[in-house]
């Protein structure tokens, strides 16, 4: 009997599959808030806070959970700023105080980018 070796297209297809079924993946929160973060490493001297704190999402049985630092809304801004709009304006600072918010929303704060 001959082995056969499965194709790159097929262990692709197998990943997605998992990645599907299992739940696994970024959410879109989470996505945006990821190339926001990536913007504001970019533009703002001395950001400092770390990927896996800033836009991850975390949820467990009978906690609120807890959401990326930026909403959807303030991810997009700060992804259509300028990095000169991202200083002068004061959304890096203000971003680089933020922490996760709770998912049941009891965190109220002015909004980092308009």
């Amino acid at each position: 009997m001959s082995r056969r070796i499965p194709t790159l297209a097929t262990l692709v297809a197998g990943a997605v599959v998992a990645l599907a079924t299992c739940g696994a993946g970024l959410r879109k929160d989470e996505f945006l808030c990821e190339e926001a973060h990536a913007k504001l490493k970019e533009c703002c001297p001395g950001f400092t806070t770390t990927d896996l704190d800033y836009c991850t999402y975390e949820a467990g049985c009978g906690d609120p959970g807890k959401s990326p630092a930026l909403t959807e809304d303030e991810s997009q801004c700060v992804r259509a700023s300028t990095c000169d709009r991202l200083k002068l304006d004061g959304i890096c600072a203000k971003a680089e105080a933020l922490v996760h918010r709770t998912s049941a929303g009891t965190l109220t704060r002015d909004p980092v980018c308009r």
